[in-house]
């Protein structure tokens, strides 16, 4: 017993000696343009862009008004030219965004290209779904569960967010599921205990990988219980590269082991960094 503590002493000590002290620089990739944009059908463009900054300076990326911006469409008097708004609505910072007074259009596809001074040029591209119909929509006010159908199209695959806002908000309620075809991609599990395997946050995310051009029936439940007397339920249909910007993002929010490998957040911008996605919604108002 006590030659093997010597020997495993001898050991520990040669590998202690062993140790080497290396310094690491993470390389700096140059500046990138970064975009930050959701299409929605029916409105006009809202795109934010700024210059990505390096992970060793203790500074955070701004939006500007340095960039020239232009979006492609399949209409006949594309491209617009997106113009710089300072964003009244931030208090504390000067955000601009680019925008057109001309409208998103279900069913299109969109091509966003960006240049810069010094700057490396950028483009991106996306499709904004077709809007997918809410159908028969039915509320029990007493165990508030909402139950609601709609048909998928078989074409091609779809995404969809579910989610439900008071009309007096525009912040979604909390909800949940049993289904576990629903998605929260930031979620709390069974916070009340009730045992049914239920999980529940305010985005419910599903892809049609089980139900492809099938009808689909939705059942949720609103746990918001204040005067939610009228509220609207959404159908969002979303474009993949929003699904997998949203799904990555999440994935990286809750990567806190130290030991595990780096999330790379999903872009579909070539040439630099960030996400242009397209969504078109449908709504229905539940009162009672």
């Amino acid at each position: 017993m006590m030659k093997n503590l010597i020997t495993l002493l001898a050991l520990s000590l040669i590998f202690l000696s062993c140790e080497k002290e290396i310094d690491y620089e993470i390389p700096n990739p140059g500046d990138k343009i970064v975009v930050s944009s959701r299409l929605e059908d029916g409105l006009s463009p809202k795109i934010y862009i700024s210059t990505s900054v390096y992970s060793m300076l203790a500074r955070e990326p701004r939006t500007s008004n340095i960039y020239s911006a232009k979006l492609y469409s399949d209409a006949p008097n594309s491209p617009f030219e997106l113009q710089a708004v300072l964003d009244s609505n931030n208090l504390f910072d000067s955000l601009y965004y680019y925008t057109t007074a001309n409208t998103i259009e279900a069913g299109k596809h969109y091509r966003l290209e960006v240049s810069a001074p010094n700057l490396e040029p950028v483009s991106a591209q996306t499709g904004v779904p077709q809007i997918t119909l809410i159908e028969n929509v039915r509320f029990d006010t007493v165990t508030r569960d909402l139950r609601f159908n709609f048909i998928d199209k078989a074409s091609t695959s779809n995404y969809y967010i579910v989610e439900l806002r008071s009309v007096n908000s525009s912040f979604p309620l909390f909800i949940s599921t049993a289904d576990p075809s629903l998605e929260f991609f930031s979620f709390n599990q069974d916070p009340f205990g009730e045992g049914e395997s239920r999980t529940y946050g305010t985005e419910a995310f599903l892809d049609d990988n089980l139900f492809n051009g099938q009808r689909k029936e939705i059942n949720i439940r609103l746990e918001d219980f204040a005067d939610n007397y009228r509220f609207y339920v959404y159908l969002h249909s979303i474009s993949e590269s929003y699904y997998r910007f949203r799904l990555t993002q999440a994935a990286g929010d809750f990567n806190e082991n130290p030991f595990s490998e780096p999330v790379q957040i999903f872009s579909n911008v070539s040439g630099g960094y960030g996400i242009i996605a397209g969504t078109s919604s449908d709504r229905s108002l539940v009162s009672f």
